[in-house]
């Protein structure tokens, strides 16, 4: 069966943020908590948790996952709306271990400390204690603990880990695990919370988060893209350092984060001139400098002529005017459920632990690791799933004929998911339920829905669809948003060109009002120059071009029509 996709409508497309209600996206809501008089700090600033070396100790992730796999409440105190290196809480408070330093000071914590409330911490020091002997730490190597001798009050804590254990896959598909490994290694994470795999056991195993190091695009295949979709559409975290990410977002089946792709440009931007959006956001939660330009084939970034951020995709270190993009994230699920998120990192590796800009990006590392999801919170790590995630979606249109918006979708052979719930938007923010329809009992062959609806719109607005995807198991999962302009002559401009990827034939399905009508087509290239041009009467609703001759890259399809002008995208294999 041809599976036909959907290409967003190049000139109106547009770029749609949820409610900024959510932990993971700019913007975020404060969550005020007070914290009692007893209660535990663990700073993650350059000061208060330095080592011996005078640096940055990074052993200080390694104990709060510790204290994670031993059941701590430990939770994660980032205040929205600060700015780069600012405060994150003042506090009262003396320094408990490893050694007391006695009198209680009051203390600025910054870049995002984890707080242990003060009912929570029975067994704490001992189990703070057993990290220290378990990885041979002496002095101030040994991470250090803070208690509160005054309660702190509004405290924002952005993420509550009680109950989360991270699990790691660092992805084996590129040949490169050992960069990861030595973060793990450097940091003192528990050898049981990460493990190596490949890109296609998240479907099928037990992790929170993967990481993939370094791949070629001649090494990245489809089932390694489609099974980190599957898994961060789910609710898991996913993230690509130095040639990942030109792999991953330029594949035909990637664009986590953007509409057509990105190209690496690897400019020397200076300390000077970085810029780090976001900084209330979990990713950024370090104190001072990251280097975008440090080594490595991907260092920095732009995006792709024409290409424009999906899947709420922000920065979050970029040089001036926010360009060259040297580290950003996107979020794959819904927006008011945890993870979701794909992470980019450029430069190939951070081995030293005494430069800072290396320490921070080892630091942004394990921030994206402690980053809480919506998955596999509570099984073993590795070990296999009782439901095996499958790819739902292969494709999905929304069309206007006469009065009535016709939605089309095929879902995946073997998909679990039990029913597609309709939604609807005026703004493609706020969406309402507008029908369900029921998933095939049999589903062992790509299946195609249907679902038909009348419209009550005025000609030339725009409605918003989407579906809501269940599956047996109760979990949600949102596929991407749709656009409905609705013209003048009634016609939908949502025209679909397919196969993209393209080979050699391209077909182009236009409406039914089109036919016998004088259409002219124009190829050209991301440098605005025209390669072919195509021009007649058209006598089917599907027209055949041959584009054999071009090059292998992106190309803009330009049809002129009763005096419009509709453009395309599409990709030349």
């Amino acid at each position: 069966m041809k599976t036909f996709l959907h290409v967003s409508f190049f000139m109106f497309f547009l770029h749609v943020t949820r409610a900024q209600s959510t932990k993971d996206l700019p913007s975020p809501v404060a969550n005020l908590q007070n914290l009692p008089a007893g209660s535990y700090v663990i700073p993650m600033d350059n000061s208060l948790q330095a080592n011996t070396a005078g640096f940055f100790n990074l052993k200080s992730y390694g104990l709060i996952i510790h204290l994670l796999n031993n059941g701590v409440k430990v939770k994660w105190a980032i205040r929205a709306g600060k700015a780069k290196d600012a405060s994150d809480f003042s506090g009262t408070a003396i320094r408990l271990l490893p050694t007391s330093t006695g009198l209680p000071s009051v203390h600025n914590f910054l870049a995002g400390p984890f707080v242990i409330s003060a009912p929570d911490t029975s067994g704490v020091a001992a189990l703070v204690q057993s990290f220290y002997t378990n990885n041979a730490l002496t002095g101030n190597d040994q991470p250090a603990v803070y208690r509160l001798s005054v309660a702190s009050l509004n405290v924002d804590i952005r993420h509550d880990l009680s109950g989360f254990v991270p699990k790691a896959a660092i992805l084996n598909d590129g040949t490169n695990t050992s960069i990861h490994i030595a973060y793990m290694t450097k940091a003192s994470v528990p050898v049981s919370n990460y493990e190596v795999a490949s890109a296609t056991d998240l479907v099928r195993r037990c992790y929170t988060f993967a990481s993939e190091p370094h791949i070629s695009s001649s090494s990245l295949n489809t089932s390694f893209v489609d099974a980190v979709r599957v898994f961060t559409s789910y609710g898991g975290n996913f993230l690509a350092q130095c040639e990942a990410i030109e792999s991953y977002e330029n594949h035909a089946s990637g664009r986590f984060q953007t509409t057509a792709g990105i190209s690496k440009v690897n400019m020397a931007i200076t300390s000077a001139q970085t810029n780090y959006p976001n900084t209330d956001l979990s990713f950024n939660q370090y104190q001072g400098m990251f280097s975008i330009r440090l080594e490595g084939s991907v260092r920095n970034w732009v995006l792709n002529s024409g290409s424009v951020y999906k899947n709420n995709g922000h920065n979050h270190a970029t040089g001036p005017s926010n360009t060259p993009i040297g580290a950003s994230v996107s979020k794959m699920n819904n927006a008011a459920q945890a993870g979701g998120l794909v992470f980019y990192l450029g430069n190939h590796d951070f081995s030293s632990i005494s430069m800072i800009e290396s320490i921070n990006g080892i630091r942004m590392y394990m921030n994206a690791f402690l980053t809480p999801t919506s998955l596999n919170r509570s099984c073993a790590i590795g070990s296999f799933l009782t439901a095996v995630l499958s790819t739902t979606l292969k494709s999905f249109t929304v069309k206007q004929r006469a009065d009535k918006a016709h939605l089309a979708w095929t879902a995946d052979k073997n998909s679990s998911v039990n029913r597609f719930v309709i939604e609807r938007s005026t703004d493609g923010i706020s969406f309402s339920v507008r029908g369900s329809v029921a998933a095939l009992t049999v589903n062992t062959v790509a299946s195609d829905y249907h679902f038909t609806e009348t419209i009550q719109s005025e000609l030339g607005s725009i409605l918003y669809y989407r579906l809501r995807m269940e599956d047996q198991q109760g979990k949600i999962v949102y596929s991407e948003i749709r656009s409905l302009r609705i013209n003048r002559t009634g016609a939908a401009e949502s025209v679909e060109l397919f196969p993209n990827p393209v080979v050699n034939q391209l077909s182009i399905s236009v409406p039914e009002q089109w036919v016998g009508k004088q259409i002219s087509y124009e190829v050209i290239d991301l440098s605005g120059i025209k390669q072919l041009f195509f021009n007649g009467l058209v006598n089917t609703s599907s027209k055949q071009l041959d584009l054999s001759q071009l090059k292998s890259g992106f190309y803009y399809i330009k049809m002129n029509y009763n005096g419009e002008q509709i453009t395309r995208s599409i990709y030349k294999k």
